[in-house]
């Protein structure tokens, strides 16, 4: 017994250093995001409240308050909905200590009571993707209300924020979950062996991650990246490409610094190869795991009514019979963005009937073959909602950065998913996101289902996503449909000023 306590005391304690390590890392990792509107602050521990703190004069205390119990749906790591409390400081005002809704049902019931009374005509449920904090998730989410409500046009938000954060992730992975179930004491027994494991891979797969920089670098020195319709010429009214660009990464100046820096940084990038190929190949299956506990949970009280059901699944089945009986009329709008699109494609799955008005993929992780399984059919068959693919040209997903020091590996979240987090055995188990996977098989969704698409593939123009990460930056007014409509040229520069003008009298 003796032995026992001594080695769960060492597993512990190796638990702790970890967590430490993991956390100091983080900057390098994640970096550092900048919030125009308000700060938010948790300490992910029963009963402690969110501290909301006001950071710009045009929003205050009460639209903050309004937000988090009126239109954000905060799910835990375990696919649980988790009412929200909190706390707001406005300056000069004082703190407001409320909290939202303790049932998922009394919140839908808020929600489509707000429907009726504010003669609103449109939900609009936003979820967010991988790699979010759940402080930036609710951020992002006040942010959003904030701003749709004051457009003023009938339209009512909803955010779905789910825990993604990356360390948060690997480190639930590392120490509670095995082959996809909670199993804490199997976890924390075998954390070190999972840890080794994890990293000997990765390092095993240095070589390859060596490869992968070579080829990624190789791409984004060729213009043939910045082509947008593909050789068979898709259909011009389905797909929206950018203006033609002759990029070089060597044609200015600055590009030449930027290549130098990236050449320079390489053998830095093959060195923490590694740690993002093996460390976060397990993180992203947590995440998966997250994304889908969010409709089947694998663990669930014996005496809770909905045993395995998941906080989205309970949301939108609620949502699903209120609607029906009480607001026939509202239309729905579906936006997701990366790994937010995984749990879209799972709402159309489980709730077909829906009244979807509009369903928006943005830079989607979701594998081309589930979105042909799920949403293709509803495409196919029937004309009451219209889809929306967003991409970065290839160019873009190639050369993005993902710190300020170029120290870990190039290529877009997707570049990762499809090269290092996971080994897709087909084509059609890539990335929808990305435009050189969507190109190639476009033609294999059928004329019907065609006619119902549109794929909007963003350039270099001012105000255009150039990162994966910008497709939900408030700034680009990511929820109007001119963001997924306009042409480059006049169109595109009329939604942009109308989106500047806009933000600037009400939010910053």
């Amino acid at each position: 017994m003796f032995v026992i306590m001594s080695f769960v005391k060492k597993i512990q304690l190796f638990q702790r250093y970890l967590r430490f390590a993991c956390f100091a890392l983080l900057p390098l990792l994640a970096g550092c995001a900048s919030h125009a509107v308000l700060i938010v602050k948790h300490n992910d521990h029963e009963n402690i409240p969110y501290q909301a703190k006001c950071i710009s004069k045009k929003i205050n205390k009460q639209t903050i308050a309004d937000a988090l119990k009126k239109h954000i749906v905060d799910i835990d790591k375990q696919g649980q909905f988790s009412p929200i409390k909190f706390s707001i400081n406005c300056p000069p005002d004082t703190l407001l200590e409320e909290a939202q809704a303790k049932e998922i049902e009394q919140l839908v019931e808020h929600i489509v009571s707000n429907l009726e009374t504010e003669n609103f005509q449109e939900l609009l449920i936003y979820i967010h993707g991988g790699l979010v904090t759940r402080e930036a998730g609710i951020e992002s989410a006040v942010e959003l209300t904030h701003a749709v409500l004051g457009e003023k046009n009938n339209v009512y938000p909803v955010s779905i924020v789910w825990r993604s954060g990356g360390w948060e992730s690997y480190i639930d992975q590392l120490f509670n979950v095995r082959n996809g179930k909670v199993d804490q004491p199997l976890a924390i027994a075998t954390s070190p062996f999972k840890l080794g494991s994890d990293l000997g891979r990765g390092f095993m797969d240095t070589p390859y991650a060596g490869g992968l920089e070579a080829h990624r670098l190789f791409l984004s020195l060729r213009n043939q990246l910045n082509d947008c319709l593909d050789v068979n010429g898709n259909n011009k009214e389905t797909v929206i490409c950018p203006e033609p660009q002759d990029f070089s990464a060597l044609d200015k100046a600055s590009d030449v610094l930027d290549t130098a820096r990236y050449l320079l940084m390489t053998p830095v990038r093959i060195g923490t190869a590694p740690f993002v190929n093996g460390l976060g190949r397990s993180g992203y299956e947590n995440m998966i795991r997250r994304t889908r506990e969010a409709f089947l949970r694998d663990t669930y009280l014996p005496s809770e009514i909905d045993g395995h059901k998941g906080a989205v699944y309970l949301f939108f089945e609620e949502l699903q019979k209120r609607i029906t009986a009480q607001k026939p009329n509202v239309t729905i709008t579906l936006i997701g963005h990366s790994m937010g699109t995984m749990l879209v494609n799972e709402i159309i799955r489980q709730f077909p009937d829906l009244p979807y008005k509009h369903v928006v993929f943005m830079g989607a992780a979701v594998s081309i073959r589930d979105f042909q399984n799920v949403v293709v059919p509803r495409l196919s068959n029937q004309e009451t909602f219209r889809f929306y693919n967003l991409s970065l040209l290839p160019v873009a997903e190639t050369r993005e950065m993902n710190d300020s020091f170029n120290a870990i590996p190039s290529g877009s979240l997707l570049e990762w998913i499809d090269d290092m987090l996971t080994s897709p055995p087909a084509l059609a188990d890539r990335t929808l996101g990305k435009w050189a996977n969507t190109r190639d098989v476009m033609l294999i969704f059928p004329e019907e289902a065609r006619k119902n698409m549109t794929i909007r593939v963003f350039g270099e123009r001012k105000g255009q996503p150039q990162e994966h990460g910008q497709f939900n930056d408030i700034k680009r007014c990511f929820w109007r449909e001119s963001f997924w409509t306009a042409r480059d040229g006049l169109e595109w520069d009329e939604h942009y000023k109308k989106c500047s003008d806009f933000l600037e009298k009400n939010l910053f």
